[in-house]
């Protein structure tokens, strides 16, 4: 029970925390998912913490928060190990680099299997080391991502690679093809999915 009780803890500290970042930072690009995240549901479900090499990044990355992205960044670093560290793609996916997978992860805190259950929304972070082309790629969901420390390029749509740094928000509509390259530097990103299917295989597109 302990244990339960240790891991419980542990998620409740970085749910709290990605609830307050949500609700305090001032870009209106997160105004479409204050609400959903603040009432994501009442469940906790504990997981198994699974490590990626991608997670020893974070707590590199702290001195290039900004301070907007300090606390949640510092949180997540904290408690990296009681992370379930995951990855939507494998060896079989063609459009998906070698290095790719040997440098990148993510780390769910709401969504559809936990820690804590909903169906109406997923939230965590993901970590991105350098030299990761992340081709474009789309899904139902729409999307939004902030960036909390290092930095990388992204692309939305028909535009080319704009630089995004510690702070910045970036709103993906539904369907909209987007991507990141991440050049000399790694990044961590917080990211939030509503609407479609929340645990959908994100579909790679040719086009930009």
């Amino acid at each position: 029970m302990a244990d339960e009780l240790t891991a419980k803890d542990e998620d409740t500290a970085l749910l709290n925390a990605l609830l307050a970042f949500v609700r305090e930072h001032t870009n209106p690009k997160l105004d479409r998912f204050r609400e959903v995240v603040a009432s994501w549901g009442d469940t906790w479900c504990g997981v198994q913490p699974v490590w990626l090499p991608a997670a020893a990044r974070l707590a590199g990355l702290i001195a290039s928060a900004s301070p907007q992205t300090l606390s949640l960044l510092s949180v997540f670093a904290e408690h990296s190990r009681a992370l379930h560290w995951e990855q939507a793609y494998s060896t079989s996916d063609s459009e998906v680099e070698p290095h790719m997978l040997e440098n990148y992860g993510y780390a769910e805190i709401i969504g559809k299997q936990g820690p804590f259950i909903s169906e109406r929304v997923r939230a965590g972070i993901a970590v991105y080391g350098p030299g990761i082309n992340y081709p474009p790629h789309r899904h139902q969901a729409e999307e939004v991502y902030a960036v909390l420390a290092g930095q990388a390029s992204f692309l939305l749509g028909g535009s080319g690679l704009k630089p995004r740094y510690p702070g910045e928000v970036i709103y993906h509509p539904a369907d909209v093809p987007h991507g990141l390259y991440t050049g000399e530097h790694t990044v961590c990103i917080f990211y939030a999915w509503r609407g479609g299917d929340l645990r959908e295989k994100p579909t790679f597109t040719s086009s930009t």
